[in-house]
């Protein structure tokens, strides 16, 4: 199932897009995403991408920044990864 990424641009205009990944990788997402978390894309003013893997309240817990370019892809994963490990105790279930 694909990742859910929330992408904002300059001005603030946003929407929800869908990245596909590994099976693994899009399991591990799934897991930060029950917690509470969510992933963002910024694309920012210089072309360049922020990827953001925020809290529930979208503070950032992890925050990689890559070109707007078939390297994104590597970087989704790294963010994945990362996010997982970010998983704490305190962070609520969203559907309990």
């Amino acid at each position: 199932m694909p990742i859910p990424f929330i992408r904002s641009y300059p001005g603030n205009k946003g929407a929800i897009q869908e990245i596909t990944r590994s099976h693994d990788i899009e399991v591990t997402a799934r897991e930060f995403l029950a917690r509470g978390g969510w992933y963002v894309a910024k694309i920012v003013e210089d072309g360049n991408v922020l990827l953001m893997a925020t809290d529930i309240n979208l503070e950032p817990l992890v925050v990689i920044k890559t070109r707007n370019d078939s390297s994104i892809m590597q970087a989704v994963d790294k963010l994945v990864k990362e996010s997982h490990a970010n998983i704490s105790k305190d962070m609520k279930l969203k559907f309990n």
